[in-house]
């Protein structure tokens, strides 16, 4: 069976209000379905991951870090069949730390969009690797 390597970039968007940390989740829409996730996306020829994990941000949510995190990248990798072939999918997520929570959706890619806490956020993300993720992120945060 063929399969391919995919890669995509991503920012999980983030930001405190008073004590509490909140965390920004899209209704995704894809070719086969629409799952709750991170905005994330393709690299165009000549970027950076960091590049295309900031251009997918903006252009799916509008949102524009006043920092975005180069300690650390969160990944995952999974697998799934399109047309017949299957598909080994890696994405790199940077945090990305917001200072204007103010948004806009991307209507051809997105449903729905929120900012929530963690605890919203993981009833709400689709898969279990991106509940894992988000318990990453909420742990790398603790620590900071």
């Amino acid at each position: 069976m063929e399969t391919i390597q995919d890669y995509s970039y991503g920012v999980i968007p983030v930001r405190k209000e008073g004590d509490e940390w909140k965390v920004f989740v899209l209704h995704q829409i894809s070719k086969a379905d629409t799952y709750w996730t991170f905005p994330k996306g393709h690299p165009e020829e000549g970027e950076t991951q960091e590049e295309s994990a900031l251009r997918e941000l903006h252009e799916e949510t509008a949102l524009v870090p006043g920092k975005l995190e180069k300690e650390k990248t969160f990944d995952q990798q999974y697998h799934f069949m399109q047309n017949g072939i299957r598909i080994h999918k890696h994405v790199s997520y940077y945090i990305g730390y917001i200072d204007n929570p103010a948004f806009t959706m991307q209507e051809e890619e997105v449903l729905d969009a929120r900012w929530c806490t963690f605890a919203e956020a993981r009833v709400l993300l689709t898969y279990d690797l991106a509940k894992e993720l988000l318990d990453e992120v909420a742990q790398f945060l603790t620590g900071k």
